[in-house]
């Protein structure tokens, strides 16, 4: 059971992790 919390929690820190680079790297190229 706590396996798979820690494991929900990694993912969800790894995407929130992506998508903010993602966002900062279109913030830079795309400034509005």
């Amino acid at each position: 059971m706590y396996i798979i919390i820690c494991f929900l929690l990694i993912c969800v820190t790894c995407k929130i992790s992506i998508i903010y680079m993602v966002h900062t790297h279109v913030v830079r190229v795309f400034p509005f």
